[in-house]
C-alpha cells in the first residue's frame, strides 16, 4: 500500500488592512480636503487681486500694470498735454475701438473720466489694463450700436509721451482758437448724450482759456467770436 502523506501548507501572512472608516470621520476627512482646496483657491484669487490698484476704493475702477514705467516722476500732471495709445473694448474682449493715438490736455474734461483719471497715475512708457464701471466710461448714453448703456468697459492705454502745458501767450493764433474750439466739440458731444455736467465743464474750461489769452486788438474779434460758441451752445 502506497501511503499517502498529507501534504502540509505553510500560511503567507495576511495583508494587513485598514479598519473601515467610520461616517463621522469619512466626512470630516473631505470637509478638511475642501477647505484645503478652498484656502489655496483664494490664496490664489487674493494673488491675483494684488495686481490691481482699486483707484477708488469701491471696485468700480482698477487698474492693472502690464509694463512698467519710467518712474513716478514722469507722470503727467494737469494741464500738460498727454499721447495715449489706447483700445477699448467690452468685458468679454469684443473691440470696441482698435489701438489708436489720443491726444489731449490733462484732467481739462477732453476725455471720459476713466481715462483722465488713470494716466494721471501713469508713468511714461507704461502700459496698464483698467477696468471701469460704466459711469466713468460711456455711461446711461453707451455708444450705440456697439456699447449698451451701462456697459463696464476694459481700457489698454500706453503713456506715449507728455508734453509740459503752452501757456496761451505762447501759442498763434490759429493753435490757441483750435484749443479752444477742441474743448467746444468735446463740449457738445457731451451735451448730445445728455451728460451735462461734463458739457459745461468743457465750456467753462474753454471760457477759462479765452480768458488767459493776451489776444491783441487785430485777434479779439476771431477770439471773441469763439468764446461765442460754447454759450450758444447751451441754449440749443
Amino acid at each position: 500500500a502506497v501511503e499517502k502523506k498529507s501534504a502540509h501548507y505553510r500560511r503567507g501572512p495576511e495583508l494587513t488592512r485598514s479598519p473601515p472608516m467610520a461616517d463621522d470621520e469619512a466626512t470630516a476627512a473631505v470637509s478638511a480636503a475642501e477647505n484645503d482646496a478652498a484656502v489655496e483657491k483664494k490664496s490664489e484669487g487674493e494673488s491675483k487681486d494684488d495686481d490691481w490698484l482699486d483707484v477708488l476704493g469701491t471696485g468700480s475702477l482698477r487698474k492693472k500694470i502690464l509694463r512698467s514705467g519710467k518712474g513716478e516722476s514722469t507722470r503727467p500732471k494737469p494741464s500738460q498735454k498727454a499721447t495715449i495709445l489706447l483700445e477699448e473694448r467690452l468685458e468679454d474682449g469684443t473691440v470696441v475701438k482698435a489701438k489708436r493715438d489720443v491726444v489731449y490736455n490733462v484732467k481739462e474734461a477732453e476725455v471720459m473720466p476713466a481715462i483722465d483719471m488713470i494716466v494721471c497715475l501713469m508713468e511714461l512708457e507704461e502700459v496698464a489694463l483698467v477696468e471701469s464701471d460704466s459711469r466713468f466710461a460711456y455711461g446711461t448714453f453707451g455708444l450705440p450700436p456697439k456699447v449698451a448703456p451701462n456697459t463696464k468697459m476694459v481700457f489698454e492705454i500706453e503713456l506715449v509721451e507728455v508734453e509740459p502745458p503752452t501757456a496761451a501767450f505762447a501759442q498763434t493764433l490759429e493753435e490757441f482758437v483750435r484749443d479752444v474750439e477742441q474743448k467746444r466739440l468735446i463740449g457738445n458731444n457731451y451735451f448730445k448724450r445728455e451728460e451735462y455736467n461734463q458739457a459745461i465743464d468743457l465750456y467753462k474750461k474753454a471760457v477759462e482759456r479765452l480768458d488767459s489769452a493776451n489776444l491783441t486788438k487785430d485777434h479779439s474779434a476771431e477770439g471773441d467770436e469763439t468764446l461765442v460758441k460754447p454759450v450758444n451752445c447751451l441754449s440749443k
